[in-house]
């Protein structure tokens, strides 16, 4: 049975947090974002994902750097007139696409390991994609963007709920009527290696779900 989005979402907050753990164990006290490798945080998060179809004995399966020409080529069912969005690159990729068992795509996933202007760049983009493969066009249903936060308690004015509420506000404003937009925040991941320069750390993950139906 194919994963529902709240299910997919839990898979990708699963898979931040495991990330996020097993990082800290490797290097002693580092978190992904720390270390600069988004590229661990989607592996994590596509390995979390299949662990989820595996449980639910779904035959969907997932692709990692999905061109944005393949994700049309198999999705859509109806061509749409007219040029393509000027953000629109044949060659442009996606984190994650999963895929019905039908061999067509059903949501692309954008990462993101911090909050930063290119998370409103990978919100238009999803929303392109949306456009053009999505309903009535073609099979796309979502697009998840999926961005890494840090809060320490020296700031009170930046908690982990605080940044989820900015999050969620700048996605919204950014996105107006273009799009829906659901968003939620993962379990929080406490530094196990006591307090850094007498602070205590936190990280978790806040996605953005965007769809047209």
């Amino acid at each position: 049975m194919a994963l529902n989005r709240d299910q997919v979402v839990k898979a990708i907050h699963d898979g931040i947090r495991s990330g996020n753990a097993k990082y800290e164990v490797w290097s002693r006290g580092q978190w992904i974002r720390d270390a600069g490798i988004e590229s661990m945080m989607t592996v994590m998060i596509a390995s979390s994902l299949y662990e989820a179809f595996t449980r639910h004995q779904s035959r969907q399966i997932l692709s990692l750097e999905a061109t944005f020409s393949e994700i049309e080529n198999w999705a859509v069912v109806k061509k749409k007139s007219g040029p393509k969005p000027s953000l629109w690159t044949d060659g442009r990729k996606v984190d994650i696409a999963i895929w019905g068992n039908d061999n067509r795509p059903r949501a692309v996933i954008e990462i993101k390991r911090y909050w930063s202007t290119d998370c409103l760049r990978d919100i238009d983009r999803i929303i392109a994609l949306l456009d053009r493969t999505g309903v009535p066009y073609g099979t796309l249903r979502y697009g998840v963007v999926t961005i890494g936060v840090t809060a320490v308690s020296g700031d009170k004015t930046k908690t982990i709920e605080q940044l989820a509420m900015s999050c969620d506000r700048k996605i919204r404003d950014h996105v107006g009527s273009r799009a829906r937009v659901k968003t939620s925040t993962g379990k929080v991941l406490k530094w196990s290696h006591g307090g850094y320069n007498d602070q205590d750390w936190w990280t978790t993950g806040i996605c953005a779900v965007l769809s047209q139906e």
